[in-house]
Protein backbone atom coordinates (compact mmCIF):
# COMPACT_ATOMS: atom_id res chain seq x y z
CA UNK A 1 0.00 0.00 0.00
CA UNK A 2 1.38 3.76 -1.10
CA UNK A 3 1.66 6.29 1.36
CA UNK A 4 -1.52 8.03 -0.27
CA UNK A 5 -3.60 4.79 0.25
CA UNK A 6 -2.11 4.79 3.82
CA UNK A 7 -3.10 8.53 4.12
CA UNK A 8 -6.76 8.00 3.46
CA UNK A 9 -7.75 5.08 5.35
CA UNK A 10 -5.91 7.08 8.27
CA UNK A 11 -8.41 9.77 7.60
CA UNK A 12 -11.29 7.77 7.32
CA UNK A 13 -10.70 6.46 10.78
CA UNK A 14 -10.52 9.41 11.91
CA UNK A 15 -13.59 10.62 10.35
CA UNK A 16 -15.31 7.38 12.04
CA UNK A 17 -13.86 7.95 15.08
CA UNK A 18 -14.69 11.98 15.22
CA UNK A 19 -18.26 11.29 13.65
CA UNK A 20 -18.71 8.42 16.94
CA UNK A 21 -17.53 11.34 19.18
CA UNK A 22 -19.78 13.36 17.88
CA UNK A 23 -23.43 11.11 18.10
CA UNK A 24 -22.23 10.29 21.65
CA UNK A 25 -21.89 14.22 22.68
CA UNK A 26 -25.22 14.72 21.45
CA UNK A 27 -26.98 11.89 23.30
CA UNK A 28 -25.40 13.40 26.06
CA UNK A 29 -26.67 16.97 25.47
CA UNK A 30 -30.01 15.23 25.05
CA UNK A 31 -29.68 13.63 27.88
CA UNK A 32 -29.93 17.02 29.93
CA UNK A 33 -25.75 17.93 30.00
CA UNK A 34 -24.94 21.52 28.62
CA UNK A 35 -22.67 20.97 25.39
CA UNK A 36 -19.56 21.85 27.93
CA UNK A 37 -19.75 18.68 29.92
CA UNK A 38 -20.77 16.52 26.79
CA UNK A 39 -17.42 17.62 25.12
CA UNK A 40 -15.48 16.39 28.01
CA UNK A 41 -17.55 13.15 28.70
CA UNK A 42 -18.08 11.61 25.32
CA UNK A 43 -14.42 10.55 25.13
CA UNK A 44 -14.95 9.10 28.35
CA UNK A 45 -18.17 7.60 26.89
CA UNK A 46 -16.20 5.93 24.39
CA UNK A 47 -13.43 4.35 26.07
CA UNK A 48 -15.28 2.86 28.42
CA UNK A 49 -18.94 2.46 27.03
CA UNK A 50 -20.19 0.23 29.84
CA UNK A 51 -20.20 3.72 32.06
CA UNK A 52 -23.38 5.53 32.20
CA UNK A 53 -24.05 9.42 32.88
CA UNK A 54 -26.62 11.11 34.61
CA UNK A 55 -27.24 14.36 34.98
CA UNK A 56 -28.52 15.68 37.84
CA UNK A 57 -30.47 18.62 37.84
CA UNK A 58 -29.85 20.90 40.82
CA UNK A 59 -31.64 24.12 39.69
CA UNK A 60 -34.93 21.79 38.17
CA UNK A 61 -35.00 20.14 41.89
CA UNK A 62 -35.50 23.54 43.17
CA UNK A 63 -35.02 26.78 40.94
CA UNK A 64 -33.41 28.95 44.18
CA UNK A 65 -30.72 26.77 44.11
CA UNK A 66 -28.38 28.34 40.96
CA UNK A 67 -24.87 28.45 40.69
CA UNK A 68 -23.83 31.34 42.80
CA UNK A 69 -27.02 30.23 45.52
CA UNK A 70 -25.45 26.98 46.20
CA UNK A 71 -21.55 28.68 46.33
CA UNK A 72 -22.78 31.50 48.71
CA UNK A 73 -24.51 28.67 50.54
CA UNK A 74 -21.38 26.41 51.25
CA UNK A 75 -19.17 29.52 51.88
CA UNK A 76 -20.27 33.06 53.15
CA UNK A 77 -23.46 31.87 54.60
CA UNK A 78 -21.41 29.49 57.38
CA UNK A 79 -17.27 30.33 57.20
CA UNK A 80 -17.07 26.44 58.86
CA UNK A 81 -18.79 24.76 56.14
CA UNK A 82 -16.24 24.23 53.88
CA UNK A 83 -12.78 23.57 55.22
CA UNK A 84 -9.32 23.29 53.94
CA UNK A 85 -6.26 21.97 55.91
CA UNK A 86 -3.60 24.03 57.59
CA UNK A 87 -0.67 22.18 56.16
CA UNK A 88 1.92 24.74 53.62
CA UNK A 89 0.78 23.02 50.63
CA UNK A 90 -3.13 23.89 50.30
CA UNK A 91 -1.94 27.50 51.40
CA UNK A 92 -3.77 28.60 47.68
CA UNK A 93 -7.00 27.43 48.63
CA UNK A 94 -7.29 29.00 52.18
CA UNK A 95 -9.69 32.29 52.80
CA UNK A 96 -6.98 35.15 52.79
CA UNK A 97 -8.63 37.29 55.71
CA UNK A 98 -9.89 34.45 57.50
CA UNK A 99 -7.53 33.10 59.96
CA UNK A 100 -9.14 31.23 62.65
CA UNK A 101 -8.73 27.87 63.63
CA UNK A 102 -12.38 26.37 62.92
CA UNK A 103 -11.24 22.14 63.38
CA UNK A 104 -7.84 21.14 64.50
CA UNK A 105 -5.62 21.34 61.57
CA UNK A 106 -7.73 23.40 59.42
CA UNK A 107 -8.47 26.66 57.85
CA UNK A 108 -11.48 28.40 56.24
CA UNK A 109 -11.36 27.51 52.56
CA UNK A 110 -11.86 30.55 49.90
CA UNK A 111 -14.45 31.50 47.46
CA UNK A 112 -12.46 30.59 44.94
CA UNK A 113 -11.15 27.44 46.41
CA UNK A 114 -14.79 26.43 46.89
CA UNK A 115 -15.74 27.36 43.65
CA UNK A 116 -12.88 25.07 42.20
CA UNK A 117 -14.27 21.85 43.87
CA UNK A 118 -17.87 22.58 43.28
CA UNK A 119 -17.69 22.85 39.88
CA UNK A 120 -18.23 19.60 38.44
CA UNK A 121 -16.40 20.38 34.83
CA UNK A 122 -13.33 20.21 36.59
CA UNK A 123 -13.28 16.41 37.42
CA UNK A 124 -14.95 15.30 34.24
CA UNK A 125 -11.80 12.52 33.16
CA UNK A 126 -11.17 9.22 34.02
CA UNK A 127 -10.02 9.54 37.31
CA UNK A 128 -11.64 12.65 39.01
CA UNK A 129 -15.03 11.60 38.11
CA UNK A 130 -15.07 8.86 40.61
CA UNK A 131 -16.19 11.16 43.11
CA UNK A 132 -19.51 11.39 40.93
CA UNK A 133 -19.81 7.84 41.32
CA UNK A 134 -23.20 6.06 42.29
CA UNK A 135 -22.41 4.21 45.63
CA UNK A 136 -25.98 2.72 45.95
CA UNK A 137 -24.89 -0.77 45.15
CA UNK A 138 -22.08 -2.95 46.00
CA UNK A 139 -21.31 -3.68 42.02
CA UNK A 140 -18.74 -6.03 40.99
CA UNK A 141 -16.04 -5.26 43.08
CA UNK A 142 -14.15 -7.91 44.50
CA UNK A 143 -11.90 -8.67 47.73
CA UNK A 144 -8.60 -8.47 46.32
CA UNK A 145 -9.78 -4.79 44.98
CA UNK A 146 -10.95 -3.22 48.51
CA UNK A 147 -7.35 -4.94 49.94
CA UNK A 148 -5.62 -2.95 47.15
CA UNK A 149 -7.39 0.25 48.93
CA UNK A 150 -6.23 -0.54 51.98
CA UNK A 151 -2.76 -1.57 51.35
CA UNK A 152 -0.10 0.00 53.45
CA UNK A 153 -2.58 1.11 56.18
CA UNK A 154 -3.33 -0.69 59.60
CA UNK A 155 -5.50 -1.91 58.19
CA UNK A 156 -4.28 -4.28 55.46
CA UNK A 157 -2.52 -7.55 57.89
CA UNK A 158 -4.89 -6.70 60.73
CA UNK A 159 -8.12 -8.81 62.08
CA UNK A 160 -11.33 -8.02 63.42
CA UNK A 161 -12.79 -9.04 66.90
CA UNK A 162 -14.76 -11.54 64.86
CA UNK A 163 -12.14 -12.93 63.30
CA UNK A 164 -12.55 -11.32 59.82
CA UNK A 165 -9.85 -9.58 58.13
CA UNK A 166 -10.91 -5.67 57.28
CA UNK A 167 -11.10 -6.63 53.70
CA UNK A 168 -13.33 -9.41 54.39
CA UNK A 169 -15.73 -7.35 56.64
CA UNK A 170 -15.99 -4.28 54.27
CA UNK A 171 -17.31 -6.62 51.47
CA UNK A 172 -19.76 -8.24 54.15
CA UNK A 173 -20.63 -5.06 55.18
CA UNK A 174 -21.31 -3.69 51.55
CA UNK A 175 -23.91 -6.60 50.90
CA UNK A 176 -25.47 -5.88 54.07
CA UNK A 177 -26.08 -2.21 53.54
CA UNK A 178 -26.56 -2.76 49.88
CA UNK A 179 -23.04 0.08 49.78
CA UNK A 180 -20.24 -0.43 47.41
CA UNK A 181 -17.38 -1.95 49.81
CA UNK A 182 -14.69 0.08 47.91
CA UNK A 183 -16.69 3.14 49.34
CA UNK A 184 -16.70 1.83 52.90
CA UNK A 185 -12.86 0.95 52.97
CA UNK A 186 -11.52 4.05 50.85
CA UNK A 187 -13.62 6.38 53.40
CA UNK A 188 -11.60 4.68 56.34
CA UNK A 189 -8.63 5.17 55.02
CA UNK A 190 -9.19 8.73 54.73
CA UNK A 191 -11.06 9.41 57.86
CA UNK A 192 -8.19 7.80 60.24
CA UNK A 193 -5.08 7.63 57.82
CA UNK A 194 -2.42 5.20 57.11
CA UNK A 195 -1.62 4.40 61.26
CA UNK A 196 -5.50 5.74 62.53
CA UNK A 197 -6.05 8.18 65.23
CA UNK A 198 -7.04 8.23 68.87
CA UNK A 199 -10.85 7.90 67.57
CA UNK A 200 -9.91 3.87 67.13
CA UNK A 201 -7.09 3.21 69.66
CA UNK A 202 -9.26 2.66 72.27
CA UNK A 203 -7.65 5.24 74.67
CA UNK A 204 -9.54 8.54 73.96
CA UNK A 205 -11.07 8.66 77.17
CA UNK A 206 -7.77 8.77 78.46
CA UNK A 207 -6.79 11.56 76.26
CA UNK A 208 -9.84 13.03 77.18
CA UNK A 209 -8.85 13.06 80.76
CA UNK A 210 -5.37 13.92 79.90
CA UNK A 211 -6.96 16.99 78.22
CA UNK A 212 -9.28 17.89 80.95
CA UNK A 213 -6.97 17.53 84.01
CA UNK A 214 -4.48 19.98 82.46
CA UNK A 215 -6.89 22.38 80.86
CA UNK A 216 -4.63 21.92 77.75
CA UNK A 217 -5.50 24.73 74.93
CA UNK A 218 -2.66 23.78 72.58
CA UNK A 219 -0.56 20.46 71.76
CA UNK A 220 2.46 19.29 69.54
CA UNK A 221 1.08 22.04 67.03
CA UNK A 222 -2.20 21.38 67.25
CA UNK A 223 -5.34 23.19 68.94
CA UNK A 224 -6.80 21.24 71.76
CA UNK A 225 -8.99 23.63 73.23
CA UNK A 226 -10.20 22.18 76.30
CA UNK A 227 -13.22 24.25 77.64
CA UNK A 228 -13.71 25.55 81.08
CA UNK A 229 -17.46 23.62 81.29
CA UNK A 230 -17.40 21.07 84.09
CA UNK A 231 -17.24 17.38 82.87
CA UNK A 232 -18.06 14.27 84.80
CA UNK A 233 -14.65 12.34 85.35
CA UNK A 234 -15.94 9.37 84.73
CA UNK A 235 -18.16 9.90 81.65
CA UNK A 236 -14.67 10.73 79.92
CA UNK A 237 -13.07 7.59 81.28
CA UNK A 238 -15.56 5.49 79.87
CA UNK A 239 -14.83 6.59 76.14
CA UNK A 240 -12.17 3.93 76.69
CA UNK A 241 -12.49 1.14 74.54
CA UNK A 242 -14.89 2.77 72.18
CA UNK A 243 -14.50 2.87 68.64
CA UNK A 244 -15.58 5.85 65.89
CA UNK A 245 -13.83 4.17 62.75
CA UNK A 246 -16.01 6.74 60.19
CA UNK A 247 -15.71 9.77 61.76
CA UNK A 248 -18.89 10.17 62.46
CA UNK A 249 -20.24 13.56 64.81
CA UNK A 250 -16.12 13.82 64.92
CA UNK A 251 -16.80 17.88 64.72
CA UNK A 252 -16.24 21.19 66.84
CA UNK A 253 -13.51 24.01 67.82
CA UNK A 254 -10.47 22.37 68.95
CA UNK A 255 -9.38 18.65 69.19
CA UNK A 256 -11.41 18.21 72.83
CA UNK A 257 -14.78 18.93 71.56
CA UNK A 258 -13.78 17.22 68.02
CA UNK A 259 -12.91 14.02 69.98
CA UNK A 260 -15.52 14.39 72.81
CA UNK A 261 -18.53 14.53 70.44
CA UNK A 262 -17.17 11.33 68.42
CA UNK A 263 -17.07 9.37 71.46
CA UNK A 264 -20.48 10.30 72.21
CA UNK A 265 -21.69 9.00 69.34
CA UNK A 266 -19.34 5.72 69.82
CA UNK A 267 -21.00 5.09 73.35
CA UNK A 268 -24.74 5.86 72.07
CA UNK A 269 -23.90 3.24 68.95
CA UNK A 270 -26.44 1.47 67.43
CA UNK A 271 -29.63 1.46 69.39
CA UNK A 272 -31.28 -1.22 67.23
CA UNK A 273 -28.29 -3.61 67.91
CA UNK A 274 -29.41 -3.44 71.71
CA UNK A 275 -30.40 -6.56 71.94
CA UNK A 276 -28.44 -8.55 69.77
CA UNK A 277 -25.06 -6.96 71.14
CA UNK A 278 -26.03 -6.71 74.77
CA UNK A 279 -25.09 -2.95 74.33
CA UNK A 280 -25.73 -0.34 71.35
CA UNK A 281 -21.94 0.96 72.26
CA UNK A 282 -19.34 0.59 69.32
CA UNK A 283 -17.06 -1.37 71.94
CA UNK A 284 -15.24 -3.31 69.53
CA UNK A 285 -13.50 -2.26 66.23
CA UNK A 286 -16.12 -4.58 64.20
CA UNK A 287 -19.16 -2.95 66.03
CA UNK A 288 -18.24 1.10 64.87
CA UNK A 289 -17.28 -0.65 61.23
CA UNK A 290 -20.76 -1.93 61.22
CA UNK A 291 -22.91 1.02 62.81
CA UNK A 292 -21.01 3.70 61.22
CA UNK A 293 -21.75 1.74 57.69
CA UNK A 294 -25.70 1.72 58.68
CA UNK A 295 -25.61 5.33 59.76
CA UNK A 296 -23.96 6.15 56.57
CA UNK A 297 -26.51 3.86 54.29
CA UNK A 298 -29.53 5.29 56.19
CA UNK A 299 -28.61 9.21 56.62
CA UNK A 300 -26.16 9.40 53.15
CA UNK A 301 -26.91 6.81 50.82
CA UNK A 302 -30.41 6.21 50.50
CA UNK A 303 -31.07 10.33 51.44
CA UNK A 304 -30.01 11.41 48.14
CA UNK A 305 -26.01 11.87 49.30
CA UNK A 306 -25.04 8.75 47.58
CA UNK A 307 -22.05 10.03 45.93
CA UNK A 308 -19.23 11.67 47.21
CA UNK A 309 -19.14 14.80 45.87
CA UNK A 310 -23.03 14.95 47.46
CA UNK A 311 -21.75 13.80 50.86
CA UNK A 312 -19.23 16.70 50.67
CA UNK A 313 -21.75 19.32 48.67
CA UNK A 314 -25.62 18.41 49.74
CA UNK A 315 -27.13 20.14 46.96
CA UNK A 316 -29.64 17.44 46.14
CA UNK A 317 -33.44 19.42 46.73
CA UNK A 318 -34.46 16.02 48.04
CA UNK A 319 -32.52 15.37 50.81
CA UNK A 320 -34.38 15.50 53.89
CA UNK A 321 -34.17 14.31 57.74
CA UNK A 322 -36.14 12.57 59.64
CA UNK A 323 -38.84 15.13 59.73
CA UNK A 324 -39.33 16.03 56.22
CA UNK A 325 -36.57 18.84 57.11
CA UNK A 326 -34.07 19.99 54.53
CA UNK A 327 -30.63 18.97 55.11
CA UNK A 328 -29.05 20.61 52.56
CA UNK A 329 -25.71 22.79 53.04
CA UNK A 330 -25.84 21.86 56.22
CA UNK A 331 -26.38 18.03 56.53
CA UNK A 332 -22.68 17.26 54.98
CA UNK A 333 -20.79 14.65 55.62
CA UNK A 334 -17.34 16.23 55.06
CA UNK A 335 -16.16 19.72 55.75
CA UNK A 336 -12.44 19.22 54.24
CA UNK A 337 -13.23 21.05 50.34
CA UNK A 338 -11.13 18.31 48.83
CA UNK A 339 -12.25 15.24 50.19
CA UNK A 340 -14.03 13.73 47.85
CA UNK A 341 -11.49 14.95 45.19
CA UNK A 342 -9.01 12.32 47.10
CA UNK A 343 -11.52 9.66 48.08
CA UNK A 344 -12.14 9.47 44.11
CA UNK A 345 -8.36 9.35 43.64
CA UNK A 346 -7.59 6.31 46.09
CA UNK A 347 -11.01 4.78 44.55
CA UNK A 348 -9.44 4.78 41.05
CA UNK A 349 -6.04 3.85 42.19
CA UNK A 350 -7.70 0.56 43.34
CA UNK A 351 -9.98 0.02 40.15
CA UNK A 352 -6.75 0.88 37.58
CA UNK A 353 -4.20 -1.89 39.41
CA UNK A 354 -7.07 -4.56 39.50
CA UNK A 355 -7.94 -3.48 35.39
CA UNK A 356 -11.76 -3.45 37.10
CA UNK A 357 -12.43 0.44 35.48
CA UNK A 358 -14.61 -1.04 32.36
CA UNK A 359 -17.37 -2.05 34.75
CA UNK A 360 -21.17 -1.03 34.21
CA UNK A 361 -20.69 2.15 36.72
CA UNK A 362 -23.05 5.03 37.07
CA UNK A 363 -22.16 8.53 37.24
CA UNK A 364 -24.57 11.28 38.86
CA UNK A 365 -23.08 14.51 37.86
CA UNK A 366 -24.80 18.03 39.16
CA UNK A 367 -25.78 20.52 36.87
CA UNK A 368 -26.55 24.37 38.16
CA UNK A 369 -27.68 27.20 36.48
CA UNK A 370 -26.40 30.09 35.73
CA UNK A 371 -22.71 28.56 36.04
CA UNK A 372 -19.83 30.91 34.94
CA UNK A 373 -18.61 30.02 31.39
CA UNK A 374 -15.20 28.45 31.79
CA UNK A 375 -14.96 26.42 34.76
CA UNK A 376 -13.90 27.70 38.01
CA UNK A 377 -10.05 27.97 38.24
CA UNK A 378 -7.59 26.18 40.28
CA UNK A 379 -6.52 28.64 43.02
CA UNK A 380 -2.92 26.71 43.13
CA UNK A 381 -3.02 27.08 39.47
CA UNK A 382 -2.08 22.95 39.27
CA UNK A 383 1.12 23.45 41.57
CA UNK A 384 -0.19 21.89 44.11
CA UNK A 385 0.19 17.96 43.13
CA UNK A 386 -2.77 16.69 45.95
CA UNK A 387 -5.77 18.50 44.37
CA UNK A 388 -4.00 18.54 40.23
CA UNK A 389 -6.46 17.07 38.13
CA UNK A 390 -6.15 14.21 36.40
CA UNK A 391 -3.20 13.84 33.80
CA UNK A 392 -3.03 10.19 32.14
CA UNK A 393 0.67 11.56 31.37
CA UNK A 394 1.81 12.74 34.31
CA UNK A 395 2.80 10.74 37.95
CA UNK A 396 -0.13 12.28 40.26
CA UNK A 397 0.62 11.95 43.92
CA UNK A 398 -1.86 10.86 46.44
CA UNK A 399 -3.77 12.80 48.84
CA UNK A 400 -1.85 12.74 52.50
CA UNK A 401 -3.13 11.22 54.84
CA UNK A 402 -4.37 13.90 57.53
CA UNK A 403 -7.13 14.41 55.95
CA UNK A 404 -10.59 15.29 57.55
CA UNK A 405 -14.47 15.55 57.04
Amino acid sequence: MNHKKISCVILFLISICTFAIEEIKQNLIAGGFPADYAEKLAPLQKTHPEWTFEALQITKLNPQYTWNYVLHQETEANPSRTLISVNKAFTAYRHPTDLKSYDAGFRRASVEAAAYFLDPRNFLNERDIFQFKDLSAPGEILPHTVASAIAKTFMADAKLENGKTYTEYFCELGRLFNINPLFLAARVRQEQGLHGTPLIDGKCGTLLLHYYNNKIQHENGYSVLTPDKVFEVSELANFDNLYNFFNINASGNGRFTIYYHAMKEAAGGTPEMSETWGNPAWNTKWKSLYGGALKIARRYINNYQNTRYLQKWNVDFRSKTEKGESRNFWGQYMQNAGAAFSEAVNEYKALQKDNMLNLPYKFLIPVYAGMPELPAPDPANGKCPYYKVYSPLKNITNQPRKEKK
